[in-house]
């Protein structure tokens, strides 16, 4: 970074703009009557060291004149200056004008061609003198880009070698190489150094006090003119700077320069603009870079509390519902008769022999624990399997289901449905028994009709009831001997016949699977499956 800064500070370091002695960027001069004011202003910039300025105005064929400006006349706080003057010069001349530093170097451009107007005001105008000798002599015919042309001089009279200088009108002034003298011709010799085409007034000056301009001339030449001479780029000058302008408009002049970048500067230039073109690079990269990471670590943040969120336990989340097996009835009028009911006193069916219930309460058919819904297994005889009797618990076991997606899990609607459905009928067969015991209670007791005679006289030595080995059909005889009385074979018959036999012979109703295991009862089973 600081290598960037430094190589920036160099390029605006060649390319501000450079302090340029003795340099206006604006110079006007105005119209002039005879005897009457000439003005120039000039504006931006900065004033020459070379103080005071000095107006040269160079009438054609003529003698110059010079004209100190105060120094009081630039304004340094607001960068303008103003003069006012009188030109000694009869209505019709025509001349430019240069504003010059104390050294006689030009500070701008030259004025376009001027003439001055008629006016009967000539307070300004000097006496008639008598005809002089001019000090120099010019060959005009020789004026050529880059060629040479004599100037001669009077050395009789005390005239030195004097100063070449031209004016090109609207352009620059610039002083002629001088090539060489010979003294004993009194001749000297300079070059041209002017571009074809362009119009130029010399003013010669020995600085003895000989001055003396010539009339304004073209330069001649053609393109295999050589340009060697020229050191000061004038190609930017038009050729209609040479045309002459209404004397009554304003002249304006304004510098144009000429710059030639030094192999330095542009290598200032290549390295400076690289090195910013690559800190812009290294900034756009360094911002996509913040950016990106932030809007992964903004993405990652989201998938987290996404995650979470669908994660998160709730109340049933990894609980299975199992069915236990169905508990006995402890109803009374399923479980062992009181000493009312074991007299003779005739009851009805028991529950488990209805339609709804036609299975054994001991056969495997009736006691069924819970098995999976995927499918019928081995030991139970139906499908769907009975699972009225079971019980429905909340176990900790973790499901298939909940291991393959995060969601909370509830009861299914079907096992809701089941509950209820169990509970109905669970309270249907409570309600159903209440009243069952409540008719036995409330109907007249009638005498016990004597027992069938016994039809098998042998009877089986006693078992204990832990010992029996019960039939596991649900189709086989019963015989039993209570009281001393002999086995009966009595032939399995459904519930249907045994409700239909109650009907007509109450004591024929078939006994509780509770009474089987009663004590003291003396038990013996025979007979074959239907």
């Amino acid at each position: 970074m600081l290598i960037a800064v430094v190589l920036a500070l160099c390029g605006i370091l060649a390319f501000s703009p450079q302090v340029v002695l003795s340099r206006f960027n604006t110079i006007k001069f105005s119209s002039i009557q005879q005897c009457g004011p000439f003005s120039v202003t000039f504006s931006g910039g900065n004033a020459p060291t070379a103080l005071p300025l000095t107006l040269t105005v160079v009438p054609f064929n003529s003698t110059p004149i010079s004209i100190t400006i105060p120094e009081d006349s630039w304004n340094a706080t607001t960068s303008t200056g103003a003069a006012v003057t009188f030109l000694p010069l009869p209505a019709g001349s025509t001349f430019v004008a240069s504003l010059d530093d104390a050294d006689g170097h030009p500070t701008g451009l030259v004025s376009d061609v001027i003439a001055i107007e008629n006016s009967s005001d000539t307070s300004c105008l000097p006496p008639q003198a008598a005809a002089t000798t001019p000090p120099f002599a010019v060959d005009t015919s020789t004026f050529s880009q880059c060629a040479p042309f004599n100037v001669s001089y009077d050395a009789a009279a005390g005239v030195g070698v004097p100063k070449v200088r031209g004016f090109i009108p609207r352009g620059f002034s610039l002083y002629m190489a001088q090539n060489s003298t010979d003294e004993a011709a009194s001749i000297a010799t300079y070059t041209m150094e002017a571009f074809r085409g362009l119009q130029i007034a010399l003013l010669m000056d020995d600085g003895k006090g000989h001055r003396q301009t010539t009339a304004i001339q073209s330069v001649l030449g053609d393109s295999t003119s050589s340009a060697k001479c020229i050191h000061v780029n004038v190609t930017q000058i038009s050729s209609n700077t040479t045309n002459a302008m209404n004397s009554s408009q304003m002249m304006t002049t304004e510098p144009t320069t000429s710059v030639k970048l030094s192999k330095g500067a542009i290598i200032a230039i290549t390295v400076v603009s690289v090195a910013l073109v690559a800190g812009v690079l290294i900034l756009m990269g360094l911002y996509v870079y913040r950016e990106r990471k932030r809007r992964r670590a903004l993405r990652a943040q989201a998938d987290v509390e996404r995650q979470s969120r669908y994660e998160k336990p709730g109340e049933l989340d990894g609980w299975e519902t199992t069915v236990l097996p169905r508990p006995l009835s402890t109803d009374k009028s399923h479980g062992r008769p009181s000493s009312i009911e074991t007299s003779n006193v005739p009851r009805k069916n028991p529950i488990y022999v209805t339609a709804r219930f036609d299975k054994s309460p001991t056969s495997p058919e009736f006691i069924q624990y819970a098995v999976a819904e995927t499918g019928p297994t081995a030991n139970s005889g139906t499908w769907p399997p009975l699972q009225s009797a079971g019980v429905r618990s909340l176990a900790p076991t973790p499901s298939q289901r909940s291991k393959r997606r995060p969601s909370v899990q509830t009861l299914r609607s079907l096992d809701i449905e089941q509950i209820l459905a169990r509970a109905t009928i669970y309270e249907e067969d409570r309600q159903r028994g209440e009243r069952e015991q409540e008719e036995v209670a409330l109907s007249p007791r009638k005498a016990p009709s004597p027992p069938p005679p016994a039809l098998k006289l042998d009877s089986p030595p006693r078992k204990d009831t832990k010992l029996l080995n019960v039939p596991r059909s649900p189709a086989y005889s019963l015989a039993s001997t209570s009281g001393g009385q002999s086995a009966v074979d009595v032939p399995y018959t459904p519930a249907s016949n045994y409700t239909r036999m109650s009907a007509a012979s109450p004591w024929m109703m078939p006994p509780s699977r509770a009474k089987l295991a009663d004590e003291g009862a003396r038990t013996s089973y025979s007979g074959t499956a239907l």
